[in-house]
């Protein structure tokens, strides 16, 4: 879908489709901020998947592209990974971190609160390939004729997201009251997809290979 729908969309909304009040070239820095707050909020909105080459021992960088780990996949040479828990490895391999390099990578571990990196088990030897899922930001809209960034089940709350951003501008016409109106419901969309979503994942938790 190209932005430029997202653009008329906003300006019928708005009564302003001669973009006297908001310019085009605004709404079109809104629709791009919108699309980095829906990866805020949705981080599988906007993904790679692709082969990582693992550093030597348990600790991972992704690569600068990443803003958050959603998975670690396999083996190139096709064997599964698994999540685990880094207290389950603490508590019954304590010395997890220092044993002997493998190019078989088993399970890994992830923290919210570290969002980039995560650990592998047992620790891997230098090269070893894994396939990893990971979110990134999306690309910016350029010009009005470029594609989004994200797909186009999201134009509706990027709609949403440009009109709360259209009304929080300063002015006549502006409205606090329409913006925030704009934003719950922007939110609300959000937050009804991944209910949505973890409610018809297949058999799996959320997070765990859905």
């Amino acid at each position: 879908m190209k932005a430029k729908i997202i653009l008329d969309r906003a300006g019928v909304l708005l009564v302003d489709q001669t973009n006297i009040n908001w310019p085009r070239p605004e709404l079109l820095g809104w629709l791009n901020d919108g699309q980095r707050e829906v990866v805020i909020h949705r981080p599988d909105s906007c993904t790679r998947n692709e082969d990582m080459a693992l550093v030597a021992g348990t600790k991972q960088q992704l690569p600068a592209a990443a803003l958050k780990l959603i998975e670690v996949v396999r083996n190139s040479d096709g064997h599964a990974i698994t999540p685990t828990a880094r207290r389950t490895l603490d508590a019954n391999k304590r010395d997890w971190h220092v044993m002997a390099a493998s190019s078989t990578i088993l399970h890994y571990v992830f923290d919210l609160r570290d969002p980039q990196r995560f650990y592998v088990y047992p620790p891997a030897a230098a090269g070893t390939k894994v396939e990893v899922i990971y979110s990134t930001a999306p690309k910016d809209c350029e010009s009005e004729d470029a594609d989004l960034g994200i797909s186009e089940v999201y134009a509706n709350v990027l709609t949403d997201y440009v009109l709360y951003r259209a009304f929080s501008k300063p002015g006549e016409a502006g409205s606090p009251a329409a913006a925030a109106s704009y934003y719950q419901t922007f939110t609300n969309a959000l937050s009804g997809k991944t209910a949505v979503d973890q409610m018809f994942a297949p058999g799996q938790q959320p997070g765990q290979g859905q």
